[in-house]
């Protein structure tokens, strides 16, 4: 397996950690984020080995993935119009070790530097092209047709290629079946896993574009109504320790609006302590940095006009000397 175990600890052969690299070099970014691949890839390997290696080792595979997406976001830099989005696409990503996960938000503010650097390169080096003038096309000589040859293969007995086909059908409808059963419960235990950690927005993730059972809609009501607040917290957190203070506030008075929102169905769906939870963070995070209440927060998120929005997140920010 590649794994020893030695006087000061476990250590993987040099063949695994060049699995593992390989591994983590194969994640995917694209236009809408991460592919369920990828995300699946890296949790799948901090399940592993996140407890039996040593934390050295974890660093080390965590720095092969903080470079492994900057240059994913490099190449892609112009898929994604700002660091906004992009910043919440790299909030689902995990890293191997404790230590690195504590200062997540610092790792995805390099991350997201780099973005932002290639970006003005490439739109600096953006070369006008010249449109080549159209060369007129010979004309294509008509091509003659071939008669067609007479098919004297007899016909096929019609009963037994009727019985081929309903048996290749259902063949083909039984191990859709079997591969989507087992498919939805292994998303619905990595869903459940996911709840039980607080990671309401990755949960939300493994249960969407399923056809949902009655027994686990409750579920997916409760991940839906705490990862809508969750999913905005999470980028609060990213923009501010970027030192994006007007994307900050913005994410943080959006998450304060969907937590009230969202009061009557946490309600509804059992799930009014974990909002409460989130919501105890967003309220301390506007006091704290922003010296504001829920209501004054409540009163930004429902302006109407989104330029009257605007000036009212530079407004605050500039009574309190950060606009």
């Amino acid at each position: 397996m590649g794994i020893t175990l030695k006087r000061n600890g476990i250590t993987i052969s040099r063949h695994k950690r060049d699995e593992l690299e390989e591994r983590i070099n194969s994640i995917v970014l694209e236009e809408e984020g991460f592919s369920e691949k990828s995300l699946e890839t890296l949790q799948g390997i901090k399940n592993y080995y996140g407890k039996l290696l040593a934390p050295k080792i974890l660093q080390q595979l965590d720095r092969i993935l903080c470079e492994k997406l900057k240059d994913l976001v490099k190449k892609q830099c112009l898929l994604f119009p700002n660091k906004k989005i992009l910043g919440e696409c790299l909030s689902l990503i995990t890293f191997f070790a404790e230590e690195n996960n504590q200062k997540k938000n610092s790792l995805l503010a390099e991350i997201l530097s780099a973005y932002t650097s290639e970006k003005l390169e490439k739109r600096k080096g953006k070369p006008k092209k010249e449109k080549k003038p159209k060369q007129p096309k010979p004309p294509k000589p008509k091509k003659e047709k071939k008669p067609k040859e007479v098919d004297n293969t007899p016909p096929l007995p019609k009963g037994p290629v009727i019985a081929i086909v309903l048996m290749a059908v259902s063949l083909f409808a039984f191990v859709m079946i079997v591969t989507n059963l087992l498919g939805y419960q292994a998303n619905l235990s990595q869903a459940k896993e996911k709840y039980e950690q607080g990671s309401y927005v990755e949960a939300y993730r493994k249960l969407q574009g399923l056809s949902i059972k009655e027994r686990d809609e409750k579920l997916y009501h409760q991940l839906a109504t705490l990862a809508a607040v969750s999913e905005k917290y999470q980028a609060y957190l990213v923009f501010d320790n970027y030192g994006s203070k007007i994307d900050a506030l913005d994410a943080l008075v959006c998450a304060y609006g969907r937590y009230d929102l969202n009061q009557k169905n946490a309600k509804e769906y059992g799930c009014e302590d974990q909002l409460e939870k989130i919501g105890g963070k967003i309220i301390k995070a506007l006091l704290k940095d922003y010296d504001m209440t829920g209501d004054e927060a409540l009163d930004i998120y429902q302006t109407r006009k989104r330029d009257d929005y605007t000036v009212k997140l530079h407004q605050k920010l500039k009574e309190l000397g950060l606009g």
